[in-house]
């Protein structure tokens, strides 16, 4: 509403005054990301792109959609693969990375020069693994990694409620995917402690171990051919 953020995109000439100013405020490296357009009909990736470009931005990441539409709608790679071809700094490509079937799709398609994982990363750490070939995690994987977070979250702010509350959402998103999540959200969402989140998180280890679960995989977001 104030002209700030994705409303930008609406204001070429503005984001080049922006991204200008940052250039002369610092000489370290100046990165922007944006999305294509606000609209589907209003696509200027390429206008807001160059005047990253000529504004001083070192590389540019692009998400595949437009401010408006939502993520349901798979990214747009034709569109980022002509960002690519057009601009004379790197393009960073960015949206519905969730598995290294993702990554290979985007990069064969696309001709990035990288990519930036985000929601992908959420809940699943081991995205960034060198040999993730598999998307499947072992319970007792899972649980290692997210006692690993919680020990890293109860250093960084100790263990009142807050150190807690904070903690809520991503739990959340650690669950997300295998059996019985439904009823151990209702226990995180109340979750007042650390201590009582690495007690939790155990019994519900322990439980699906017990019920026979042994692994929870991650599907591949990407349509793997140009159809979508």
């Amino acid at each position: 509403n104030n002209g700030s953020g994705s409303a930008l995109l609406r204001d070429p000439a503005h984001t080049y005054r922006v991204v200008a100013a940052a250039r002369r405020a610092t000489n370290k490296p100046l990165s922007v990301k944006i999305r294509l357009g606000w609209t589907r009909d209003q696509l200027n990736y390429l206008e807001v792109g160059r005047a990253i470009a000529e504004a001083g931005g070192e590389w540019i990441t692009v998400h595949g959609r437009t401010r408006n539409e939502r993520y349901d709608r798979p990214v747009d790679l034709d569109s980022i693969a002509h960002l690519k071809q057009e601009l004379p700094i790197p393009v960073i490509g960015n949206g519905d990375l969730f598995t290294a079937d993702d990554f290979q799709t985007m990069y064969r398609r696309t001709n990035v020069d990288a990519l930036m994982v985000s929601r992908g990363a959420l809940g699943n750490p081991w995205i960034f693994n060198n040999d993730q070939e598999s998307t499947a995690i072992s319970v007792a994987s899972w649980l290692e990694g997210v006692e690993r977070h919680l020990s890293y979250q109860r250093q960084e702010y100790g263990d009142d409620p807050n150190a807690a509350i904070r903690m809520r959402k991503h739990l959340l998103w650690y669950v997300k995917g295998w059996p019985q999540a439904r009823a151990i959200k209702d226990k995180i969402i109340s979750l007042s402690s650390l201590t009582l989140a690495f007690e939790l998180i155990k019994s519900y280890a322990s439980a699906l171990a017990s019920s026979g679960v042994r692994s929870r995989t991650w599907r591949s977001c990407i349509c793997p051919d140009d159809t979508g």
